[in-house]
């Protein structure tokens, strides 16, 4: 049961920080015009990546919510049922995790967003002092994940998409 709620509140904290870096990133490229700058691409694959994060930790919240609760989780009597149905209709409402993968390689291939997202990330890690372990792991992923996707040929790199998206996603949260 712990280390439920503790999966609980790491997943949300994780989706929670990724949105905001997204925000930020966009509050720094709002006002862009055609041609669309190199930040403003790298603010649409924030976007793209954080949709399909807090869709997916949305619905694994409230399953565990669900589970924690036992049998009156599941009747509508409480909230968490009508939670979990609402998170579980937000990866198609907000978009498919097929729709963000396929336009998160948009922004990658024809834009390089990828590039601008990876020089920042390296940025923010090298200055964190507190858990750099955890961080440079998880840089470890990221640089793994876009240099098996650079390599890939299109038809490759299509078909594996959404696995792109979530480990960067769950890697930058």
């Amino acid at each position: 049961m712990i280390r439920d709620l503790m999966d609980m509140e790491v997943t949300i904290e994780g989706a929670t920080a990724l949105v905001f870096k997204a925000v930020n990133e966009f509050d720094k490229s709002w006002h862009d015009k055609p041609p669309y700058s190199e930040h403003y691409h790298y603010a649409r694959l924030l976007t793209h990546i954080a949709k399909n994060v807090t869709a997916d930790a949305a619905a694994y919240v409230t399953r565990l919510a669900m589970e924690l609760h036992g049998g009156i989780g599941f009747l509508s009597e409480y909230p968490i049922e009508r939670w979990h149905r609402e998170a579980l209709i937000t990866p198609i409402w907000e978009g498919t995790s097929n729709i963000q993968a396929l336009d998160m390689l948009e922004a990658m291939t024809k834009k390089n967003a990828h590039i601008a997202m990876l020089n920042d990330l390296e940025n923010i890690v090298a200055e964190i002092k507190a858990y750099h372990n955890t961080a440079e792991a998880a840089m470890n992923v990221i640089r793994s994940t876009l240099q098996t996707a650079t390599s890939l040929s299109p038809l490759e790199v299509e078909f594996r998409a959404k696995d792109v998206l979530s480990l960067l996603g769950h890697a930058i949260a």
